[in-house]
């Protein structure tokens, strides 16, 4: 009888370390993504540029997926994924035949370090393109 106590026990302490190690896995660094230029590359596609900025670390800059949307009467549009390199800086080609005018937009994912920091999403601010 006395056994199955412990094993109760020391099945509690384990349940209750689980709960508790997420909270103390890593720190949540906020995230901003921006666009900072667009243009006509002369070869047939539109190029944008942008960049991702993160609060308090730079391990959240680089590699970071960068989703690419235009924005739509229902459901959004995806246009295309690319990646930061390493000062958080992206851009994305888009062929003119599926180039609109409009607004468009990106969505950075959320990255978890190995560390335990997790770098939010973030979503830009909106850019017309004319």
């Amino acid at each position: 009888m006395q056994t199955k106590a412990l094993v109760a026990v020391a099945a509690a302490t384990v349940a209750a370390g689980s709960l508790a190690a997420p909270a103390s896995a890593g720190k949540r660094v906020e995230t901003t993504a921006v666009f900072t230029n667009s243009g006509n590359d002369g070869g047939g596609n539109f190029r944008y540029f942008g960049q991702v900025e993160a609060d308090g670390t730079q391990k959240c800059v680089p590699d970071r997926k960068v989703d690419f949307y235009r924005k739509e009467e229902g459901p959004d549009t995806f246009i295309g994924r690319t990646r930061t390199d390493s000062f958080g800086v992206w851009s994305i080609t888009i062929p003119l035949d599926i180039f609109s005018e409009g607004f468009v937009y990106v969505r950075v994912l959320r990255k978890t370090l190995k560390s335990g920091t997790v770098c939010l999403p973030a979503k830009s601010n909106e850019f017309q393109q004319i």
